[in-house]
């Protein structure tokens, strides 16, 4: 078999492996890819139920990045309209339930959110101009693409959610809107202890007329 009939062969076969995820709309894990040309005209539903994304490894914050993920997502192939190519509609919402670290006090806590959103998807490359620098239209916005390479006509459903989790969690989670935070100088809760700093009021403007008064007691 010579490499061109090699890499017919395992195309196929990955072809008809993907394919095969989709048959009824049948529900599929979330590590699975979908092929661009798997999709058909038919709406077709992926339902997902409390799974684990890691949507930030842990290595770059040093913080367990995993959020559980409750998700319906639609996709539907759209045929070539005027000068466009065809595309495939995804139209998806989240339920997404998270633990992290209180940005002031640094204990526990856990957040949750929704979010709605939209794909329309192309292989290929992104035109040049889409690199411009210009105010883009929604269209443009929810506009992707494949790229080429290996993963040439694969939608990752897995890097779609993971990149709405990452645009959608709050930059800094605290666990209360009355949470105190840390002290500064002894390190502890305020939340849930007083401050141990030693209180040094020497450099107060009422320090003098504190030994003022220390002075009267004396006499």
């Amino acid at each position: 078999m010579d490499d061109s009939q090699k890499s017919t062969t395992d195309d196929s076969s990955k072809r008809s492996s993907y394919s095969a995820e989709w048959q009824n709309g049948i529900v599929i894990a979330m590590e699975q890819k979908i092929l661009f040309d798997a999709v058909t005209t038919r709406p077709q539903i992926l339902s997902l139920h409390n799974e684990p994304v890691v949507f930030v490894p842990t290595e770059l914050t040093g913080k367990d990045n995993t959020a559980w993920v409750t998700a319906e997502i639609s996709m539907q192939k759209e045929k070539k309209s005027g000068s466009l190519p065809p595309s495939v509609q995804l139209i998806g919402s989240l339920e997404v339930c998270y633990t992290d670290v209180c940005a002031r006090c640094g204990a526990d806590t856990s957040g949750e959110f929704t979010e709605h959103f939209r794909y329309r998807i192309f292989t290929g490359k992104e035109p040049e101009d889409a690199f411009a620098e210009k105010e883009c239209s929604e269209d443009e916005v929810e506009s992707l693409y494949l790229g080429g390479g290996e993963n040439a006509g694969v939608i990752d459903i897995e890097e779609l959610i993971k990149e709405q989790i990452y645009l959608n969690m709050p930059m800094q989670n605290i666990c209360s809107s009355s949470c105190q935070g840390r002290c500064p100088g002894c390190g502890v809760n305020l939340n849930i202890a007083e401050c141990r700093c030693e209180k040094d009021y020497s450099h107060s403007p009422f320090a003098a007329l504190a030994k003022l008064k220390q002075k009267e007691k004396q006499q």
